[in-house]
């Protein structure tokens, strides 16, 4: 179920540009600022090390300049040269291995697809004089355990990025964690790899479920009204991206009237929506992405339930949906993210290095899969390419600060290895010209996850 990828377009044909501007750096301390019903990662907590705290902080001998690589444009937007940078002779001629473990069919494929070329563009050919070998590996999510033999038979890549579903990054998390080899999540929000299941080796540049709702939670019961109701797919991501949502709601004050859970992959929500606009709730808090986002949102205006009761959520609208989606997606309000309107430098760079690389718009999950290529880069940059050095390598992983494609400072909580976000709330609104854009209304701060687990 492994393939080198083939068909990519070249990389190093993009024009080489560097932009300097930002504040990124990597130095010697970070700044702190399930597609099944999978409960716990796979393996026996009694084989755990004593202390799964982030190793050592090592570094690689500094040098006075990095060398020049043939790699594509160096589109690591924000960024400057890492503390450490690249030895004037590379300290191996064997590539570097990125095992790419994302979704290529199924509802989430588009995720999986776009995730996958923002990884490539941020990383290029070569990084610190080595070769990159991109190693491409299916992540069923309807079979998490099946990334457990993938993994396993893959002991030879020297780190691995990716994961949509957070049965996914549950069910590995002790397979990475006996191989020792590094783990850099870009998608997967469940909580426990990053707390209670935490390991030396594992990092998320995404969010959690508890981060979805601390801020969130609170605003909605301000500005949408005392009573909602929640809908998400059937699975552990699903439920953590409604749970914390829903339980810092109620915490401010609201009122959870009724919880549903389709199937993930659902093709009818007529039933759900038919209760939905049954109850006596002021508005609705939803979670689904994809196909499945492209459903849920036009079959909510079908149902005339836009003109009755506001609609937010999560991955409702993108770039990647908005199309399918039509006049369904105005109004819709979002958690704020990645978009073309973004204007910041490294956002604008971005877009047209996606655009020249594969000939396609940038999507959200492009500027999602970059903003993990560009960690993993500087990391590689920092121990002078010296990924054998696992010990080493894990730690600069977690040291990488850069200013992301929001013009925001992206760097790692090293209490728990996840990423802290600065999170808003967007609206789909129609411009003059007709066409519908998401427009920021409220900003609503850092959102930092404790990393303890407690159940919403």
């Amino acid at each position: 179920m492994t393939k080198e990828q083939d068909d990519q377009p070249i990389l190093s044909e993009i024009p080489r540009r560097r932009f300097v501007g930002g504040a990124g750096k990597v130095g010697l301390f970070a700044a702190a600022g399930g597609i099944s019903a999978i409960a716990a990662a796979c393996g026996d907590d009694d084989d755990e090390p004593a202390s799964t705290e982030a190793p050592a902080e090592t570094g690689a001998p500094a040098t006075d300049a990095p060398a020049a690589t043939d790699g594509p444009a160096d589109t690591t937007a924000g960024t400057e040269a890492p503390a450490v940078t690249t030895p004037a002779t590379p300290v191996s001629d064997e590539p570097i291995k990125v095992g790419i473990l994302l979704p290529t069919s199924g509802p989430y494929a588009s995720l999986g697809d776009h995730q996958s070329k923002g990884i490539r563009l941020a990383l290029g050919d070569s990084v610190a004089g080595r070769e990159i070998e991109y190693v491409d590996l299916e992540e069923n999510l309807f079979a998490p355990q099946e990334s457990i033999q993938l993994l396993q038979s893959n002991s030879d890549v020297d780190v691995f990025v990716g994961i949509i579903g957070g049965g996914t990054a549950l069910a590995v998390r002790d397979t990475i964690h006996d191989m020792e080899k590094p783990l850099l999540v870009t998608n997967a929000v469940t909580r426990a790899i990053t707390g209670s299941r935490k390991s030396p080796y594992i990092y998320r540049a995404s969010t959690t479920g508890y981060q979805a709702g601390i801020n969130l939670g609170p605003w909605m019961f301000e500005n949408l009204g005392g009573s909602m109701d929640t809908a998400a797919p059937d699975y552990a991501s699903g439920h953590e991206l409604t749970d914390y949502p829903a339980r810092f709601f109620e915490e401010a004050g609201g009122k959870v009237i009724s919880q549903y859970f389709p199937p993930l992959g659902n093709a009818d929500y007529a039933a759900v929506l038919t209760e939905i606009a049954s109850t006596d709730s002021d508005f609705v808090y939803s979670f689904f992405a994809g196909a499945d986002a492209v459903r849920w949102v036009s079959q909510y205006a079908e149902f005339g339930l836009d003109e009755a009761k506001q609609l937010i959520g999560l991955t409702l609208v993108n770039d990647l949906t908005i199309g399918e989606q039509g006049d369904a997606a105005e109004g819709v309000m979002i958690l704020g993210g990645w978009s073309r309107q973004v204007d910041t430098p490294e956002n604008v760079m971005f877009m047209e290095d996606f655009n020249a690389a594969y000939g396609e718009e940038a999507t959200g999950n492009g500027s999602t899969g970059f903003n993990g290529g560009t960690v993993l880069k500087m990391a590689i940059e920092a121990v002078g390419g010296d990924v054998e050095n696992v010990e080493a390598f894990s730690a600069a992983i977690g040291e990488v600060e850069f200013t992301n494609l929001l013009g925001r400072d992206f760097h790692f909580d090293p209490a728990t290895h996840n990423s802290i976000s600065f999170q808003t709330v967007e609206q789909i609104q129609r411009q003059e010209d007709g066409s519908l854009i998401p427009v920021e209304i409220a900003e609503l701060g850092e959102a930092v996850d404790p990393g303890d687990d407690v159940d919403p």
